[in-house]
């Protein structure tokens, strides 16, 4: 018997998530049978694994997914995301004002047998970003019969042949239904309960601080968002209605941001990325930032926007607090540079303890040719983190918007 902890979101170092190890089960021909009973699901979270459900078709035979919709925590997008997986599907749910709110996966073979019990939702954040924490255990058949009391347990909805009056088959005219009265939202209209939220949520206030956003793991790919969503993980992992979650990508009021009003977002992102190029200074931590982008012949914002920085005010200074590996690093400048004609960002900060932020950096890898990603915790303070190129294609397809600098033949940045 292997029993093993699975930590997710605070210790990134240790590069293990929930999501990691579904996918390796997932590829696993020991396992014929694969089960799930989640609260919440999303259509991050369930587009993520899609391809390594479909490929596991070719020796998983048995599929039963279990999704409980209680506090509008499951999306319509999401739901008709798992009928795209073509497998037994059920949603669970209770006439009592109570919560399903079990997160178990499990995994059975003729010898080898893996369950997956935690916090872990089936949902984007809850797989990979958001601070939780499962136990796997795995055993062959004379370790243990821990499946066999998880399916007593829930008897009769872990059994294949099994009925219940508060399950019922996943189909479209279900989701409708679900939809028409009330019971499962929009992610537009998750997105919209939230923004009511936005006032208190912690992300607007200084008296935590930050951390470093958890990546997804390498196969875990979610699909691009829809034309008409920016991040579905709304209500991920939490009982209470009001859920504080640790979400990426937030959306908040668009006042700040100074762009053409032809060009302005409806609502202004809380995350943009930029390629950084080979920097630019003696030093290599000066990041030049773009005044106006395009795409594809079609006028964008410059990245200088972001900042909340009007680009045609060339008397603009401000200085920004970067938060970098838990530490605060205040100090650094955006300011537009006549001699270059260009709007710059100089990484000059330090500590209260006189450390250099570019030190700092350096010591976690470099500036160059890497795809910076900020994330505004207010108007003046940012968390910074740093990954390679070949993430690009990621934070594109997760992008609300993105352009190239200048004339469309700058470097390339979005936001989301």
């Amino acid at each position: 018997m292997e029993i093993k902890f699975i930590g997710q979101g605070f210790n990134i170092e240790a590069d293990t998530s929930v999501a990691k190890s579904l996918m390796e089960a997932l590829s696993n021909k020991n396992y014929n049978s694969f089960q799930c009973i989640v609260a919440f699901a999303s259509r991050k979270g369930i587009t993520g694994l899609t391809e390594h459900i479909i490929n596991a078709k070719s020796h998983i035979q048995n599929f039963r997914v279990i999704v409980g919709i209680d506090e509008k925590g499951t999306s319509k997008e999401a739901l008709e995301a798992l009928l795209e997986w073509e497998v037994e599907c059920f949603v669970f749910s209770v006439r009592q004002k109570i919560i399903v709110h079990p997160k178990i996966y499990l995994f059975e073979g003729d010898q080898l047998n893996m369950a997956i019990i935690g916090s872990n939702n089936l949902t984007g954040t809850g797989l990979v970003n958001n601070i939780e924490s499962s136990v796997q255990i795995k055993y062959t058949n004379d370790e243990s019969n821990l499946i066999d009391q998880i399916k007593e347990y829930f008897n009769p909805i872990l059994n294949t042949s099994g009925e219940s009056n508060v399950l019922y088959p996943l189909n479209q005219e279900l989701i409708d239904d679900l939809v028409r009265r009330g019971k499962v939202p929009t992610q537009s209209q998750q997105r919209g309960s939230r923004t009511n939220r936005q006032n208190t949520n912690s992300n607007n206030d200084d008296t935590f601080g930050s951390i470093q956003v958890q990546s997804n793991p390498t196969g875990f790919n979610p699909a691009p968002p829809l034309q008409d969503e920016s991040e579905e993980d709304s209500n991920d992992g939490n009982t209470e209605i009001n859920y504080d979650e640790l979400d990426i990508i937030e959306e908040v009021n668009t006042d700040s941001i100074s762009v053409e009003p032809e060009q302005a977002h409806q609502t202004e992102p809380l995350n943009m990325w930029i390629e950084t190029g080979a920097m630019t200074g003696g030093s290599r931590n000066i990041l030049d930032l773009s005044k106006k982008g395009k795409l594809d012949g079609i006028l964008k914002f410059g990245s200088v926007s972001f900042f909340g920085v009007n680009p045609e005010n060339y008397e603009a200074e401000i200085d920004l607090t970067f938060e970098f590996m838990g530490k605060n690093y205040p100090g650094n400048t955006i300011l537009y540079t006549q001699d270059n004609s260009n709007w710059r960002m100089q990484f000059k900060g330090r500590t209260e303890d006189g450390n250099r932020l570019t030190t700092a950096v350096r010591e976690n890898g470099d500036f160059m040719r890497k795809i910076l990603v900020f994330t505004r915790l207010n108007s003046s303070n940012y968390s910074i983190t740093f990954h390679n190129m070949d993430r690009k294609a990621y934070y594109q397809g997760i992008s609300v918007d993105r352009a190239k600098g200048g004339n469309g033949n700058g470097r390339e940045y979005g936001v989301f």
